[in-house]
């Protein structure tokens, strides 16, 4: 099995494997390479107050939207629980950034129906975002820069962009 039951995405062993087949082709081809990690914010209180059906649609949403707003040569993984990873070829951070920014806003206005038909509420997600280079060049490497920058958005608090750029920094 290579796709996430729940999503239709790669599973995580899956996207990690693709990893490193671009990591290969971009070295090889001497292309651009961008790693980025998503995490649902607040999940747990999703499911706490709403259900786990109801989590579940959620994750489910934000995969369809995911598959529908980014390109066929992207691939999209739900790397475990509320987590994605995305892996960007021939694709500068930058350019992820400000795609990944677009789609985080549209998630954000988005209304999700609670088991209770009569309430609705909104959910957002963080990014953490690394480029393939010199001193980020294996998969362990991208993934622990891509999670670093993750952990960063949620320290800044949480429903935003953080780009690694060999040095942390924080863009939004």
């Amino acid at each position: 099995m290579i796709e996430d039951s729940l999503t239709g995405l790669l599973n995580h062993t899956r996207i990690l494997e693709q990893l490193d087949l671009e990591i290969t082709r971009s070295k090889r081809n001497r292309t651009p390479l961008s790693f980025a990690m998503i995490d649902i914010d607040f999940f747990k209180i999703i499911n706490d107050s709403h259900g786990h059906p109801v989590g579940d649609r959620v994750i489910k949403g934000l995969a369809r939207l995911l598959k529908q707003r980014l390109r066929k040569m992207d691939s999209i993984g739900r790397y475990g629980g509320e987590e994605f990873a995305i892996i960007f070829p021939q694709t500068e951070g930058p350019a992820v950034f400000k795609k990944l920014e677009e789609i985080r806003r549209g998630f954000s206005k988005l209304l999700h129906r609670s088991s209770d038909p009569l309430i609705e509420f909104s959910a957002t997600f963080s990014i953490g975002l690394a480029e393939l280079s010199e001193e980020i060049d294996t998969v362990d490497k991208l993934v622990q820069a891509a999670d670093k920058a993750l952990y960063l958005a949620k320290e800044k608090g949480r429903n935003c962009t953080v780009l690694y750029n060999n040095q942390p920094s924080i863009k939004n």
